[in-house]
């Protein structure tokens, strides 16, 4: 989640992971499932929380 958290397209995570976009973006939604979350913003503010010790947001 490094490079979702760094704004990397799946395009370009993909080209860094050797995967396609698709199996990125399949990752992605699995990821943000378990997350309860739905984008990527959401997934930055629960990074911002957890690094706050669950005060943020």
């Amino acid at each position: 989640m490094e490079h979702t958290l760094k704004g990397h397209s799946a395009e370009a995570i993909g080209r860094l992971l050797g995967i396609t976009p698709g199996t990125v973006r399949i990752h992605r939604r699995n990821i943000y499932t378990k997350l309860r979350i739905g984008s990527q913003g959401e997934l930055f503010m629960a990074f911002i929380r957890t690094l706050s010790g669950g005060q943020a947001g």
